[in-house]
């Protein structure tokens, strides 16, 4: 499995643990998370602190919200409705870095105003030779339907030093 700043090799694995060797170093730091490849996380795509940031959005009338973490169009339509309930005309963009979005990938694009091509999950999530696949298709998908796609790249050490 991956993290952003490094890989683990599972050594063993039991009923309820992973035991692993740390391939590639790096910090593990709060508020990162774990890519196990062909698993996704159980979490909503929407947490209680999603929520309250959404409100914090409402009362000072942003623009746009990315939404992050979307493994289905209802993920999309219940933030969008939600919004529109509290009279927001904020504009709503899908993050997509996950296997599961992969899967649903037209119905999110159609339920979307946007969408985010995160690379760098996607490649922790599916096979690194099929993200830029997956992102001709995110945006000829959005082209199709005439609308944006921001397409954020993993910034490596080696670029900034």
């Amino acid at each position: 499995f991956l993290r952003h700043e490094g890989s683990f090799l599972a050594t063993e694995v039991t009923e309820t643990d992973v035991h692993s060797e740390c391939i590639d170093g790096g910090t593990l730091t709060s508020r990162r998370h774990l890519n196990v490849r062909g698993k996704s996380a159980s979490l909503p795509a929407i947490t209680e602190k999603d929520w309250e940031d959404i409100k914090f959005g409402l009362k000072n009338n942003v623009d746009f919200y990315a939404l992050s973490f979307v493994k289905h169009e209802d993920d999309v339509s219940r933030l969008i409705a939600y919004l529109r309930e509290n009279k927001s005309k904020a504009l709503v963009l899908s993050k997509i870095e996950s296997a599961d979005a992969v899967k649903r990938l037209r119905p999110i694009l159609e339920a979307s105003d946007g969408a985010m091509v995160a690379r760098g999950d996607l490649g922790a999530e599916i096979p690194i030779e099929d993200v830029p696949l997956v992102q001709d298709e995110i945006v000829y998908i959005n082209r199709e339907l005439r609308r944006p796609t921001i397409v954020a790249t993993h910034m490596l050490e080696s670029m900034i030093t």
